[in-house]
């Protein structure tokens, strides 16, 4: 890990050094750690998210089956013929670097809510039921509210999505599916834009 002394940083801009210092790496969280401690506010986090569909069709010619089943992962795209070395990858790039670096070094887990966290999602997700009404995914960020319903089989009942909007008023509601948005439009969709 590397750290950046404040008095460095600031002898550089005192003498009017054209110095750029640029991290990357997967151990966001203790990075951000150090560069809160470090710089004292003077950084830009810059989020690199996971590939969309488009994306990883364009750059890699990957059906919606190939990316519903495989993921959004461009370092293992080349991977995915290869079954055995596509889930060591996804093992030891992806979910062991995660959890050993990112979450355990950070923080013990007591609380199921630190591992979100400690993710930094974007959106809260909730399922919501009242008696037979029922609506797959609840997406809320500050304060507004999306309600998704997925339809995957004949049935065309919405009974629960309109009894959701009924009461909670949400943002904007849509099915996705049968009687909906397909799969491949909803997955092209920029969802920070229905907040």
């Amino acid at each position: 890990m590397l750290y950046v002394k404040s008095i460095e940083w600031d002898d550089d801009t005192f003498h009017h050094r054209e110095i750029k210092v640029l991290l990357l790496g997967s151990s966001r969280v203790l990075l951000e750690k150090g560069l809160s401690e470090s710089l004292a506010g003077r950084f830009e986090e810059i989020r690199m998210t996971h590939w969309n569909y488009p994306e990883m069709k364009e750059c890699f010619g990957f059906t919606l089956n190939q990316y519903l089943f495989y993921g959004a992962y461009p370092g293992a795209a080349s991977l995915i013929d290869d079954e055995e070395r596509f889930q060591q990858y996804i093992q030891s790039s992806i979910i062991d670097a995660t959890i050993n670096k990112d979450i355990l070094m950070d923080t013990p887990i007591g609380k199921p809510a630190l591992l979100s966290q400690a993710f930094a999602q974007r959106f809260e997700v909730f399922y919501w039921r009242e008696r037979n009404d029922e609506v797959d995914f609840i997406l809320r960020k500050k304060g507004s509210v999306v309600a998704i319903e997925v339809k995957s089989n004949a049935e065309k009942s919405t009974s629960g999505l309109n009894k959701f909007k009924e009461i909670f008023h949400p943002k904007t509601a849509f099915i996705v599916g049968d009687g909906g948005i397909s799969v491949e439009e909803f997955l092209s969709m920029d969802l920070k834009k229905l907040f």
